[in-house]
């Protein structure tokens, strides 16, 4: 198992907030107690859990992977998706971008020296479009330290007044039937905010989140219009993509 997915694994096991000794996450993991222990230091050096005697708790008030390690999951998987995603994107288009890494990667990918005009609530996704010329706007809002992502009801005066050619998200994991969760319930408020105001939605997901749940529901894949995945989409899913979309349209 990766560092990145050992981490996240951990932090998966102690979401619901309570005690987990050293003893289960080894065995639940499948990594030696040596390891875990030199991974619990980093996530307590970070500020995302607090060790107790034999085991590890969640620190208060704390529900998510920081940006910093979600950074560096998958990269390779992510740039691919990124790179078909951008396809999507024309001059002159005006687009939504949410502030998750999987997001940012289509940045290096899209078309410069266009009136293309970029808006997002992820403020290391704004560093990144600009240092590229990329007309690029930020919704607005309080900044969540562990993602640098924006949220809050600053965000609605600014997506109030945008009608976007296209949105793109991606998540934490989504379910085997179809549920797009997330950890952070501020972030998927933003997200369905900037889904009210686009034309079209697509959803970006690398393949290890698949099958993964989180605590908060953002919708279903019945409510986006397009899935990008790095590998062939479970039977299932094809039947359940945009089909509230469609009947909307209707």
């Amino acid at each position: 198992m990766l560092g990145v997915e050992r981490l996240d694994g951990i932090m998966e096991m102690l979401k619901d907030g309570q005690a987990v000794s050293i003893h289960t996450l080894s065995k639940a993991l499948y990594i030696s107690e040596s390891t875990l222990r030199r991974d619990l230091a980093a996530l307590q050096k970070e500020g995302l859990i607090r060790r107790i005697r034999g085991g590890a708790i969640l620190a208060t008030n704390n529900r998510d992977v920081p940006r910093l390690i979600r950074e560096n999951e998958a990269p390779d998987i992510k740039n691919i998706i990124g790179a078909r995603a951008a396809e999507l994107v024309h001059p002159g288009d005006v687009i939504l971008l949410d502030p998750s890494t999987t997001c940012s990667y289509m940045v290096p990918y899209l078309p410069q020296h266009t009136d293309l005009l970029a808006i997002t609530s992820g403020l290391k996704t704004a560093l990144a479009l600009s240092e590229r010329h990329i007309r690029t706007m930020v919704t607005g809002g309080a900044v969540m330290d562990n993602s640098y992502s924006m949220v809050g009801s600053h965000t609605e005066p600014l997506l109030r007044n945008v009608v976007a050619d296209a949105m793109f998200f991606s998540c934490r994991g989504v379910t085997m039937d179809g549920r797009i969760c997330g950890s952070c319930i501020e972030e998927i408020e933003v997200r369905r905010m900037m889904a009210q105001h686009a034309r079209r939605i697509v959803f970006m997901v690398p393949s290890h989140k698949i099958g993964r749940e989180y605590f908060y529901t953002y919708g279903s894949l019945a409510d986006v219009d397009e899935v990008i995945c790095d590998e062939p989409l479970p039977a299932a899913w094809r039947e359940m993509i945009g089909r509230t979309r469609q009947s909307n349209h209707h």
